[in-house]
């Protein structure tokens, strides 16, 4: 049977060659013999014959839904298209079809099926290359399953094979699942289920989409990683630049989505306000993490206890705790400076709110004037432009707005129209990496900019993980 398995597996390993020529000739020589002698073919057949009588007899009225193929329709004896899809005459054939008879007529009881379907559960997963990665494998589209190739899509068969037989045994006993069984006397520890529930939140993963955040987070793959939410564009922008400049990666491409709520306040009316606090709590669920950036204006704690309450309440996320994440050991090395020795984990890292705003927590007035005078200066439209620090410190003064927005206002003022807050927030974030420090200290927008990269390679679902070093 050895022989006759090697020869159904396609072509011989290539790397056979690297054992010379007769190594491969005798691999050949070994598969065709297998093939040529009638009574290992008619040996393999045999024993596969009532396997095969069983499954014929309730496969048609299972496989359908296994293998998701209701693209059909039927024709009836006279070659006419019946009016019934595929779904809809399943669902009618299996309520009129008897199941006990059927098994009886087999000569089944409900541990005869349970046998059979575990030796081709065995079967599968002794062959099968693709065994580690079944959680993942079992949320793939079905089309998809379907171009494995090899060993893969055989093991592939053989449990759908067993799904056969095990969605019998269901109609039979209506209680308890094969599959679960299977794997139970197969495992040390926990229950299969209670894995699951713990792991990705949910007992049953094959097809159940709202299990695969965490599957797809367990593999690395799920792709909203942070979801940024600022008072306006300005923190957007300079976050943006700092982590091109530092990592080579943009927001996006690090899996962060921005959000612009330009201003922190909440919608005033009392609907309106409902139906805010809904989509925030419809949105919670989807990033690893929400990092909240504004400034002290507003009612952005308001907007902060809101996200909160609606944080995922089932496992594996209910109730954790945002820790400040080091980078996993499959995140690229730190860039230069952001080693960790000199970052400052934030009291509560999913906030940041600035003691006065994003510009002035960051920048003196001298350092914003400088960066306004360098852009006007690359414009080759601005011939004589001048922003005195003390024009600038005595503008802020005298109004509730942010430095920088007083800044861009009053450099527009004195000759530079097309000045924008969003571009002078980009600069300033060049200038924050070019000159790191302020006053000896070392630039609050760097630790809010390694803080957001870190979240961006945290792994919130394994929690012992975000210590790892």
């Amino acid at each position: 049977m050895n022989r006759l398995d090697e020869a159904l597996r396609g072509r011989p390993p290539l790397s056979l060659l690297s054992q010379g020529v007769e190594s491969l000739r005798a691999n050949l020589d070994q598969r065709a013999s297998a093939l040529a002698d009638s009574d290992v073919l008619r040996g393999h057949a045999e024993a596969n014959r009532e396997l095969e009588l069983i499954l014929t007899r309730t496969q048609s009225l299972f496989m359908p839904w296994i293998r998701g193929s209701f693209g059909y329709r039927f024709f009836n004896a006279n070659g006419e298209i019946e009016p019934l899809d595929a779904a809809q005459w399943i669902r009618e054939e299996r309520q009129r079809f008897d199941f006990a008879l059927a098994a009886e007529e087999c000569d089944l009881d409900p541990a005869a099926i349970a046998s059979h379907h575990d030796r081709l559960l065995d079967r599968a997963e002794r062959i099968d290359p693709t065994k580690a990665w079944q959680t993942l494998i079992q949320q793939v589209d079905r089309r998809r399953v379907e171009e494995l190739r090899g060993l893969a899509l055989r093991a592939r068969d053989f449990r759908d094979a067993g799904n056969v037989l095990r969605f019998w045994h269901h109609a039979l006993e209506r209680s308890g699942d094969l599959l679960d069984d299977y794997i139970e006397s197969r495992t040390f520890g926990p229950p299969r289920s209670e894995v699951n529930v713990r792991r990705y939140g949910f007992a049953e993963l094959e097809g159940n989409r709202a299990a695969q955040p965490a599957i797809l987070e367990e593999f690395g793959l799920y792709p909203w990683r942070v979801a940024l939410i600022t008072e306006g564009e300005s923190e957007i922008r300079m976050l943006d630049t700092i982590l091109q400049h530092q990592v080579g990666r943009s927001l996006q491409e690090l899996g962060i989505v921005p959000v612009d709520m330009r201003g922190a306040g909440m919608p005033g009316r009392k609907n309106d306000r409902t139906r805010f606090k809904n989509l925030l709590a419809a949105l919670r669920r989807f990033p690893n993490y929400f990092f909240l950036v504004f400034d002290d204006e507003g009612e952005a704690t308001k907007l902060i206890a809101e996200l909160e309450k609606h944080k995922t309440d089932y496992a594996p996320f209910e109730g954790v705790t945002v820790l400040e994440p080091a980078p996993r050991r499959t995140t690229p090395a730190a860039p230069e400076g952001w080693t960790g020795d000199n970052y400052v984990p934030l009291r509560n890292p999913e906030r940041v709110i600035w003691d006065n705003d994003l510009e002035a927590d960051n920048f003196t007035v001298e350092e914003t004037c400088t960066v306004i005078r360098d852009m006007a200066a690359e414009d080759p439209e601005i011939l004589d432009f001048t922003l005195d620090p003390r024009d600038l410190a005595l503008a802020a003064e005298n109004s509730e707005k942010a430095l920088g927005t007083v800044a861009v206002a009053l450099a527009q003022q004195r000759g530079f129209p097309g000045l924008r807050k969003p571009d002078l927030a980009a600069k300033l974030g060049e200038y924050a990496l070019e000159h790191p420090l302020r006053a000896g200290t070392r630039r609050r927008i760097l630790i809010v900019a390694e803080h957001l990269w870190r979240l961006s390679g945290a792994h919130r679902q394994l929690r012992g993980r975000l210590r790892e070093s």
